[in-house]
């Protein structure tokens, strides 16, 4: 298993602050991370990144097609760039 190194949750707000919307796919590797570990801190876990308001999900493809990490886009709200409570 691989060790996790640093804030991943930081690393995820600090690559969307820039305003551009980017799939899980995009965010993996831009930040050169596992994809489940991307995945877990924006939707697994229990107190999320989307649960706590911090980043908002937008499906971008038909409800009918289904192309894994490219399917959402993520985007980083207000309270996101005001600071992400944990």
């Amino acid at each position: 298993m691989v060790r996790i190194w640093g804030s991943v949750e930081g690393d995820i707000l600090e690559l969307l602050s820039d305003g551009k919307p980017r799939s899980m796919r995009q965010i993996q590797r831009e930040l050169g991370r596992q994809w489940y570990t991307v995945y877990y801190h924006l939707k697994e876990k229990e107190k999320n990144l989307i649960a706590r308001g911090c980043v908002e999900e937008e499906r971008v493809v038909a409800p009918t097609e289904n192309r894994a990490q490219d399917m959402y886009r993520y985007r980083i709200t207000q309270k996101g760039l005001e600071g992400c409570p944990l």
